[in-house]
């Protein structure tokens, strides 16, 4: 009876859908909310609500791991120490720990949180992939803070969605994003109008991405991720980004978990999913990133074919009849504003951010020559208007193309373009050490600019070069580089060790007018005193945008970007006179707007005070394809 009674319920709990725990060691990092600050203004977060939020967090996600596992420690990141991790089978990490080593903000670098040894299996929820594994090299990098609720492009065969925890892969026919279909297009690419969409938490509600009651998930870039061995895509995600933005994904021993709802609010399949990747996180144990990807902007050959169609006129076509639909747009909402008020009507909240909007300049199409020259003024000296020769340049140059310093545009490496030989065919190796046999200087620069290894003789470069071959592969993502796929052959210090202090820049200069902008440092700021015709001053700070940029002046409640937001600092016997006073900025097809080009907010003061003048901004730049990080800095000027 004992035995029929077993049998019984065990068919029961495979009906059910039901499982015993899994045994497995996982040890839990806590530490952040279900709100995100990244998302609220400066001064608007509670800092009670936000520890009750944390308490809250960590107490769901601790009783859900344990319902699901055999052993669970869960800890606050303030608690956690590399050293730790070693004891588990997997580290689930969904709080910051304390630094172990400072990075030099000026020089843009980042905190490190875990050693270049780290070799323990980790899952990291949402934006913690980046905020960890930054200074490790991870591609699990931050290309954007906007993943939504539904994961997509599944690799259904994959182990995360087979098991040990069943999953419900019913999905449901969905709208392809709009960003996904623009980014496509560029690409030469195209993509259905829906696609099947598997729903991993219900949407957040207008009133939780207004206050920031929400924690939206991070998707990462897809240039070069599957460039190395030690990587695979498992999962994209509806977001702003394109399509193969990677949602859920694997860099050596560091799986990313973008979706960042608490446990409690994910759906059936999103938990099951969340526990499976933990389960099949923990067979990388002990291994180690083999490429790293040190640059996170670093510019991969995959996205050539939107390099060359910016260089069309259909792309400065789009660009002209994208910037006059904005203001036709802006136009009709603020007549249709306008004669509301003057009925007395109420307004909807789109049309009040547009009816008091500053009066901006005409539209005024560029012509294509006026576009590519501003684009690229070195290639247009060369083939003007052709657009072509353009085509054909990047098409005949491709193989021998390598990052500029700053890896933000392709170039063509001349020493390799004489040879013949691209960059990415282990036989230019070869060729470089007989190069350096035959006294040929040429040889050791391309040896020394393609590996990490710096050997004095041809014949330690031919040695190496033999013992290894048939375990090498080429990277873009991780440098550009020819790597071995072993754990610990490849030490990129060797590049720390070499970086000139002209490569390192600062991500927030302030008050220092000939600094430029450029695609690794897309802000400058900059603040004086000004005294205006009445006597009375006013504290300026500009805002300077790097070309394709922008920063936002305003938010739709859907769109989960940083809004830019100042509070000013003042002496004793100094104070605002007044609101300040807001640039102009350009719409967009919902109520977000951007400030773009150079903007400057312009604050009245009033009081005989003298000292230092602050505002405390807090922005995030983005252009079509990427959004960095928020950065809160305070621009300050003696009065």
């Amino acid at each position: 009876m004992k035995k029929l009674f077993s049998l019984i319920l065990v068919g029961m709990l495979a009906v059910s859908g039901l499982s015993a725990k899994v045994k497995l060691s996982v040890l839990y990092v806590g530490g952040t909310a279900n709100m995100d600050p990244i998302l609220m203004s400066p001064g608007s977060v509670d800092s009670v609500a936000l520890a009750a939020s944390v308490k809250e967090r960590m107490a769901h996600f601790t009783k859900f791991l344990k319902k699901n596992f055999t052993n669970v420690k869960s800890i606050e990141g303030k608690d956690y120490t590399p050293e730790m991790s070693a004891a588990y089978d997997v580290t689930v990490f969904d709080g910051r720990p304390v630094p172990f080593m400072k990075g030099d903000r000026m020089r843009g670098e980042r905190d490190s949180y875990l050693p270049e040894s780290f070799d323990c299996a980790a899952v990291m929820i949402g934006h913690m992939s980046e905020e960890l594994g930054r200074s490790l090299g991870n591609k699990n990098d931050w290309y954007c803070l906007c993943l939504d609720n539904y994961a997509l492009g599944m690799k259904n065969e994959h182990p995360v969605f087979n098991g040990p925890f069943k999953v419900d892969m019913t999905t449901e026919m969905r709208p392809t994003a709009a960003p996904a279909l623009e980014v496509a297009e560029m690409m030469g690419e195209s993509l259905p109008k829906e696609m099947p969409m598997l729903l991993m938490h219900p949407n957040w509600t207008e009133e939780e991405n207004a206050s920031g009651n929400c924690r939206i998930g991070m998707v990462s870039r897809p240039g070069g991720y599957l460039d190395s061995p030690d990587t695979e895509v498992i999962s994209g995600g509806l977001c702003g980004k394109s399509i193969d933005a990677v949602a859920i994904g694997r860099h050596g021993n560091l799986f990313h978990f973008g979706f960042a709802a608490d446990p409690e609010r994910l759906t059936p399949a999103g938990r099951a999913i969340l526990l499976n990747s933990i389960v099949y996180a923990s067979k990388f144990n002990g291994q180690k990133l083999i490429a790293r990807k040190m640059n996170e902007g670093i510019v991969t050959r995959d996205h050539l074919p939107m390099t060359k169609w910016a260089c069309t006129r259909k792309a400065n076509d789009y660009i002209n009849e994208t910037n006059l639909t904005f203001r036709q747009m802006i136009d009709s909402v603020h007549a249709v504003a306008v004669e509301k008020k003057n009925k007395g009507e109420e307004l909807s909240r789109f049309e009040a951010i547009y009816l008091d909007m500053p009066q901006m300049p005409p539209v005024v199409k560029k012509s294509f020559g006026q576009y590519l020259k501003e684009r690229n003024p070195k290639l247009y000296e060369v083939f003007g208007t052709d657009e072509a020769a353009y085509a054909d340049y990047y098409e005949k140059n491709a193989p021998y193309m390598r990052p500029d310093l700053r890896g933000y545009e392709l170039v063509i490496d001349p020493e390799v373009q004489a040879l013949g030989i691209p960059n990415n065919d282990i036989r230019l190796l070869d060729k470089a050490i007989e190069l350096m046999e035959q006294g040929n200087p040429d040889g050791k620069t391309i040896l020394e600019r393609y590996t990490l290894k710096r050997f004095a003789t041809p014949a330690e470069w031919r040695n190496w070069l033999n013992i290894h071959h048939p375990r090498m592969f080429f990277t873009e993502a991780g440098g550009y580089l020819w790597l071995v796929n072993e754990k610990d052959a490849n030490d990129y210090s060797v590049l720390a060790a070499e970086a000139v202090s002209a490569q390192a820049v600062a991500p927030v200069p302030v008050n220092n007018d000939n600094l430029t902008t450029d695609k690794d440092n897309p802000v400058v700021l900059t603040a004086r005193i000004d005294t205006r015709a009445d006597g009375k001053k006013e504290y300026v700070l500009t805002m300077k945008i790097h070309p394709g940029y922008h920063t936002y002046a305003r938010l739709d409640p859907a769109d989960p970007y940083i809004l830019t937001t100042i509070e000013m600092e003042y002496p004793a016997g100094v104070e605002a006179d007044g609101d300040m006073i807001m640039p102009p900025f350009q719409p967009t097809s919902n109520a977000t707007s951007y400030y773009v080009d150079t903007v400057e907010f312009r604050q009245p003061l009033k009081g005989n005070g003298k000292g230092e003048i602050g505002a405390k901004i807090r922005y995030q730049a983005c252009d079509h394809s990427e959004c960095k990080l928020p950065v809160t800095t305070t621009v300050k000027v003696t009065l």
